[in-house]
């Protein structure tokens, strides 16, 4: 007997770099973008102060949705009604395409970008039609570039900042130039600003809301506030869109324990531009080395993750580092990169100085 599976998910292979297993061949993880270098004293308190009731009881309060609003209330208004829970941003970035997206749609975004939401396009019988962050260019974003391919054929645009792998975030003017252009043309925008904490608030997409209906702004705890295990972010919407995210998505979604430690970690004055500033220091070095083969991208001094390219391309650099016992994410789970790409998450102070030296090795290999 064979199950009715649609075709387009049972024939399609999904691309993730999350995967389930042991991790005991490494020794230094480079790969998973959370955050090694500082925590959140009031997000730790909360979470060891957590009553068994919690647990036991359906998460029904507004408390955390009036947290972000709170957040936020100083650089914009956001309605209640507007702002959605998630697990982490990701399990809205998929309700957002379940929204608008069927067989044979075309989805207009940057290459490379997270790997799981050009998957998920597919999942749906849609295609990634990106604009390439180009190597000649030191994979720089070109928004004027993007600008001319946007048209009418597509159903969705979509764009990471910082940028996820190369760790660019996108000035916020060339933001809303996007925004702008998509709303002429009657598309949604999913600006995705998981890695968004490692910015200024000022330069969120978030700011822009109240000025137009096609925007939809993703955020995460996963990231700068170093809570990637309690599965928290929040997502804002259009005013129209949220009756069709009520049908599809639940009340629950969010644990009560989550929504406890993301409202400590929102009231944690001073702790995230504690963790730009020490995620800077660690990164600096990695942007002052020179090697003979090796690049680094494109990218924001603040951000925690950044792309380190091979000039051969027959290069396996994913490959290389394993012998260091270093995880690191291949080129090959994003769009537009290959095998001599990988993406790098900057290590704590203390695995630094091997990192670095491994790097330089790889480098004198080639």
């Amino acid at each position: 007997m064979e199950l009715p599976v649609k075709s387009y998910i049972k024939n399609r292979l999904k691309t993730s770099y999350a995967v389930e297993g042991p991790e005991d061949q490494y020794l230094i993880d480079c790969g998973d973008g959370v955050n090694v270098l500082t925590e959140s004293e009031k997000a730790r308190k909360a979470l060891s102060h957590i009553p068994y009731e919690v647990a036991q009881n359906y998460p029904h309060t507004v408390e955390m949705k009036e947290s972000i609003q709170r957040y936020w209330s100083d650089l914009v208004t956001l309605p209640l009604s507007q702002i959605f829970l998630g697990e982490g941003s990701q399990s809205l970035l998929y309700d957002t395409c379940r929204l608008f997206l069927e067989p044979g749609d075309l989805v207009i975004g940057i290459g490379p970008c997270y790997a799981e939401l050009a998957s998920d396009v597919g999942m749906w019988g849609a295609e990634y039609d990106f604009v390439p962050l180009r190597a000649e260019h030191n994979f720089r974003f070109d928004v004027e570039e993007m600008l001319r391919r946007m048209d009418g054929r597509h159903k969705l645009v979509y764009v990471d900042t910082p940028n996820n792998p190369t760790g660019q975030a996108i000035p916020l003017d060339e933001v809303e130039a996007l925004v702008k252009r998509a709303e002429a043309l009657s598309i949604p925008i999913i600006v995705d600003e998981a890695y968004g904490d490692y910015m200024p608030r000022e330069q969120s997409a978030l700011t822009l809301a109240p000025k137009y209906e096609n925007l939809v702004v993703l955020r995460s705890f996963s990231k700068a506030h170093g809570l990637a295990g309690i599965r928290a972010g929040y997502g804002f919407m259009p005013k129209q869109l949220t009756v069709p995210l009520d049908n599809i998505t639940h009340p629950y979604i969010c644990s009560s324990p989550a929504r406890l430690v993301a409202q400590a970690a929102l009231e944690d004055e001073g702790f995230l531009q504690k963790t730009r500033r020490l995620t800077a220091q660690c990164k600096r070095p990695f942007l002052e080395r020179s090697w003979r083969h090796l690049t680094v991208s494109h990218t924001s001094p603040e951000t925690p993750i950044l792309l380190l390219t091979h000039s051969d391309s027959k290069v396996n650099l994913k490959k290389a580092f394993d012998p260091f016992r270093i995880k690191v994410v291949s080129g090959t789970a994003f769009v537009g990169l290959g095998a001599n790409s990988v993406r790098v998450r900057v290590p704590g102070e203390k695995d630094q100085k091997a990192v670095l030296e491994a790097i330089d090795q790889i480098d004198l290999l080639s």
